[in-house]
């Protein structure tokens, strides 16, 4: 099993004020592991192909300070990010969407943000698949029963995809639907041969 994604996530988002190969500094929200070490792949990978060092801060996700001083931030929140492409900027569409004032900018005083989904940028870094999140054991640790309970919960929970969603959608304050086809669509839970050669 696994938590993967084979091409945008939708969910692991930077989001810029200037063109990523611009950007100088960055800001990083420490909530997970895994995107972060994600993220500077993207930022040392750009950094290889533009010769542009930059300065990452690692802030909560309260720091607001710190994220208005960067460049670009990591988001993890937005599920409406379907259609922004790896580098080219888009203003969100659609009744999925979950950012913006009431006059329609996503950052105040800010008419243009360019948005990058890390899994996209990985797969053109890389030509693989992303894999977040794996559960691994040592040899002889783990039994048939284990294996059977942790292959059963995944398992029940993709036949209640729907009731995650909307539990979630409380949660989150989120639109139901568009979580629904983030956990369908967006997100893969197989250790398939794409995702174990990733």
């Amino acid at each position: 099993m696994a938590v993967a994604a084979k091409n945008e996530v939708r969910s692991l988002l930077v989001v810029s004020k200037v063109p990523i190969d611009q950007a100088q500094s960055f800001a990083l929200d420490t909530n997970s592991r895994s995107s972060v070490a994600s993220c500077e792949c993207f930022a040392s990978g750009t950094e290889h192909r533009t010769g542009i060092h930059r300065r990452g801060a690692r802030c909560g996700r309260n720091a607001r300070p710190g994220r208005r001083r960067a460049d670009h931030r990591r988001s993890g929140r937005c599920a409406c990010a379907s259609g922004w492409m790896s580098s080219k900027q888009k203003m969100p569409q659609g009744k999925d969407c979950c950012c913006g004032d009431d006059d329609g900018t996503l950052v105040k005083g800010v008419q243009t943000l360019f948005v990058y989904d890390i899994v996209q940028q990985w797969r053109e870094m890389t030509g693989h698949a992303c894999v977040l999140a794996i559960w691994v054991a040592r040899r002889g640790t783990v039994t048939p029963e284990i294996v059977a309970d942790f292959q059963a919960s995944r398992e029940y929970g993709l036949a209640h995809i729907g009731e995650i969603a909307e539990g979630a959608s409380l949660k989150l304050d989120l639109p139901p639907l568009a979580l629904e086809r983030y956990l369908t669509e967006n997100i893969d839970y197989s250790l398939d041969e794409e995702n174990l050669a990733a």
